[in-house]
């Protein structure tokens, strides 16, 4: 499958894909836009990209099924990302059963819309009438019979450029083959042989494993810790709440030295988050390296925490009053 973190390479269906190739973006993540939910590579796989996620009730399954079935795909083809915020969509929170009905709906929308403008290019490209082409096995053919043109060679690797359609026809539900179909999930064998990788099996670079230390009763505090206690175990140290340290330095009338940074920032569009958020992440890097001193004689660790997240709704209204 494609590298979509360094995807440059487009393509519009409509015919304007080398000139728009030149200025090429990153993945789009926009709802509004089919290459926000879905690609085809060169072999004409299909990824899905949701911004919902399987919380255990067999929607990654689910979410494959619809993509595959409004564009008359195997099954087996479909791959769906999920969560992943620099690639999916902000499709809101996953509860309930919201992401068959509006998740699902959006990417039954977006694979509708490729197959059609898929459909009117392999017409163009036949000189027929798009209503005498249907799609099968994600191979355009006649309905007469004939050769045919597959998604691969249509599209594959390329972008749509294309917003989601919302007139683009969907599947009759009686031609469905795949949608209503018992099939077996594909989150199933990995959790019962044990690869599954659930959240507390993930490990990343500099993780370490804690311990709580609990008072012997209720209503107690904190006055003290041994830290003595774990010199012999490589690589462990006490973590301290903020709230802890403020108490003490409020008990001892000494200042807190701590930087907070607290503002707002309306981004005009998904994109524009992505990007903010990636620049970012470089500045930081960049300073953390040049003020990070590991063998430093007296120096002592701070910890960073940079954090972004939407407002509720109901206080970006109160800011608009």
């Amino acid at each position: 499958m494609p590298d979509y973190h360094t995807k440059t390479e487009t393509f519009a269906v409509g015919g304007i894909g080398d000139a728009a190739a030149q200025a090429a973006p990153a993945k789009t993540v926009a709802a509004d836009q089919v290459d926000g939910f879905l690609a085809i590579d060169a072999k004409g796989n299909v990824t899905v990209f949701s911004g919902k996620v399987d919380l255990g009730t067999g929607v990654r399954t689910a979410l494959a099924q619809i993509a595959a079935e409004e564009l008359s795909l195997p099954l087996a083809r479909v791959t769906v990302i999920q969560g992943d915020t620099l690639l999916t969509p902000d499709q809101g929170i996953t509860w309930g059963s919201l992401t068959i009905q509006v998740g699902g709906m959006q990417i039954r929308q977006a694979a509708a819309t490729a197959r059609d403008a898929l459909l009117s290019q392999a017409a163009a490209g036949q000189g027929v009438a798009k209503e005498a082409l249907t799609v099968k096995d994600g191979v355009v053919v006649p309905k007469a019979g004939g050769k045919g043109l597959a998604y691969a060679q249509l599209i594959g690797g390329r972008d749509f450029q294309l917003k989601l359609d919302p007139k683009a026809p969907l599947k009759d539900p009686k031609d469905y083959t795949i949608v209503g179909q018992a099939v077996a999930r594909v989150d199933i064998p990995d959790k019962m042989t044990g690869r599954f990788t659930y959240m507390h099996d993930f490990k990343v670079k500099g993780m370490i494993h804690a311990r709580v230390i609990r008072p012997p009763r209720a209503a107690c505090k904190v006055r003290g810790v041994d830290e003595g206690s774990i010199k012999g175990i490589p690589g462990a140290r006490v973590v301290r709440e903020v709230g802890d340290l403020v108490r003490r330095a409020n008990e001892t009338g000494k200042r807190l030295a701590t930087l907070a940074v607290d503002t707002e920032v309306r981004f005009r569009s998904a994109t524009d988050r992505a990007a903010f958020s990636r620049e970012l992440t470089e500045a930081i890097a960049k300073l953390v390296a040049k003020y990070h001193d590991e063998s430093a004689p007296g120096g002592r660790r701070h910890r960073l925490v940079v954090v972004a997240h939407p407002l509720p709704a109901y206080a970006a209204k109160e800011q608009s009053l």
